[in-house]
């Protein structure tokens, strides 16, 4: 699914920002 691709890059994007 994309969408789940897009939510789980955006969590990688945001738990790599911390």
């Amino acid at each position: 699914n994309k969408t789940i691709d897009l939510i789980v890059r955006t969590i990688v994007i945001i738990q790599s920002a911390i």
